[in-house]
């Protein structure tokens, strides 16, 4: 099977134009999109700084619902290409993807009109019935539970949620948005890989693992 592996588009849906010329160019079989369609700038910088500064992030921010509005659009342009493309798709959300409750109705509504336009969070696609496909997206902790500022899922989650993933007979891919332990580092050399992560790719053994972030 021939996979195209992309990741990170942070709401420039310029850069899908420069895509499409490679998707016509390489005819994969399937997408895998590993996480963050949207920028979501504000509430981003409103989480980081509700973490430094160790107070809950603040809900009546200006100008948060106008952002919140204008990624869910971006969200909608981005699943109504690929399904204009007619390019099967694979994906995740990001840490960035959120709230949560509104990525998830997009993706559900986008899957119900468009089939091979699918969001493997938490779950599966057999596709094609030649390779199972399962993800799990957003930001990983141990315990932290986030869906407005940031999509963050603690662990148990993603262990609950995969559990199922050595069922199937056909060959597994893994799709994450944050990477396992040892393979992202931030400055000064902080390693952003969940454990669990790690574990589950370790654990399955898939026949490919794609992470973005």
């Amino acid at each position: 099977m021939k996979v195209l592996a992309i990741s990170d588009l942070h709401g420039e849906l310029g850069r899908l134009d420069q895509l499409e010329p490679v998707l016509r160019r390489v005819n994969p079989d399937l997408v895998v999109f590993a996480g963050d369609v949207v920028k979501g700038k504000k509430r981003g910088d409103e989480w980081l700084a509700a973490q430094k500064e160790g107070r809950a992030p603040n809900r009546d921010l200006a100008g948060l619902r106008e952002e919140i509005e204008q990624d869910v659009k971006t969200l909608e342009a981005f699943l109504d290409r690929f399904a204009r493309w007619g390019a099967p798709l694979a994906y995740v959300p990001g840490n960035m993807d959120s709230p949560k409750e509104h990525f998830l109705f997009e993706a559900v509504s986008a899957e119900t009109a468009h089939p091979n336009v699918r969001c493997v969070h938490g779950g599966g696609w057999v596709f094609k019935n030649k390779y199972a496909v399962f993800g799990f997206g957003g930001d990983i902790s141990k315990d932290t539970y986030e869906d407005v500022f940031q999509f963050v899922s603690p662990r148990w989650e993603v262990e609950y949620q995969l559990k199922f993933v050595d069922d199937y007979d056909q060959p597994l891919v893994l799709v994450f948005h944050i990477p396992p332990t040892q393979i992202a580092k931030t400055d000064p050399e902080v390693d952003v890989g969940p454990q669990v992560v790690h574990e589950m790719i370790k654990t399955h053994r898939p026949a490919l693992a794609v992470v973005g972030h």
